[in-house]
């Protein structure tokens, strides 16, 4: 699989690509840059500020997005308004990488703002809920994601070096039998975000590895997608028919765009599953 250079310029901390079917668009953010950025069909760029660090971001209700700004969880509207919907992050913590499960139910996790302490965790929210933590005791709440038929749970703390699978009820939104998926090897690099296409087959973005590993169901490496920058943050499917996957990277050096942040795509010859999408009820103008 060749990768290609989607965007000219370089996000400090690129992350969390988001195909936004509602639209046809690319969405992804620059955590350390505090942008949200958007590539439309026709190629209209739209780069808009978030107003804090932000983690990730996922599609809410009908035009809406859901984000991790700083501690809060913020429901946004295309237009720039925003709504605080609950604040789970702890003093010395933030917001990170994040997703919807197939119930509409968003998982979001934390992570340090510096060093490794306090810890951070995952949690588990729903409108008229508060914040339900379901994993403490996290290094780096990063990749998750669920498998076609949501029955697995993936989910990385980065620093473990491993990605984890453990069984989901959709109905509930429980989880049980946490183990290890697989391992990265320390020589390779580091695990970060993921997606799981419509095979089962988990995408996982190496930062400092310069690629994405891609697992079968059953955990056996069936390939590896070389990216020509070392901080490889994480993957989404997207484009006509979801057969593109697009991959978002850092800079290996926060003073130099060359050294990565850019966003790829590939062509897969696998196809990735639709966005999920927050189930929202709230309504109103977001302020």
């Amino acid at each position: 699989m060749t990768v290609h250079r989607v965007t000219d310029e370089s996000m400090v901390l690129g992350e969390s690509p988001l195909w936004d079917h509602r639209s046809g668009t690319l969405r992804w953010v620059d955590i350390a840059g505090r942008k949200i950025h958007s590539l439309a069909p026709d190629g209209k760029r739209l780069v808009r500020s978030a107003g804090n660090v932000v983690g990730s971001i996922a599609l809410s209700g009908e035009t809406s997005l859901i984000a991790g700004l700083g501690r809060r969880i913020v429901e946004m509207d295309l237009a720039g308004g925003q709504r605080k919907l609950a604040k789970p992050a702890r003093r010395g913590t933030r917001m990170n990488d994040g997703g919807v499960d197939p119930a509409g139910r968003l998982w979001m996790g934390t992570c340090p703002v510096r060093g490794d302490r306090p810890r951070g965790s995952l949690f588990r929210f729903v409108l008229a809920e508060a914040p339900t933590e379901v994993l403490s005791d996290v290094g780096i709440s990063n990749g998750i994601g669920w498998s076609p038929d949501s029955s697995r749970m993936y989910y990385i703390d980065t620093p473990t070096g491993r990605v984890d699978v453990m069984a989901f009820e959709e109905e509930s939104g429980a989880i049980h039998d946490r183990r290890p998926f697989t391992r990265i090897s320390d020589d390779v690099g580091v695990p970060d975000g993921l997606c799981v296409d419509s095979a089962g087959n988990v995408w996982v973005a190496v930062w400092g590895g310069g690629r994405l590993l891609v697992y079968s169901e059953e955990s056996t490496l069936v390939e590896q997608v070389l990216v020509p920058v070392p901080n490889v943050t994480s993957a989404c499917f997207g484009g006509p028919g979801l057969s593109s996957v697009f991959i978002t990277t850092a800079r290996a050096d926060p003073s130099s765009p060359a050294s990565g942040g850019a966003v790829y795509v590939a062509q897969s010859p696998t196809v990735g599953m639709p966005s999920n999408v927050f189930t929202t009820t709230s309504g109103g103008d977001l302020e």
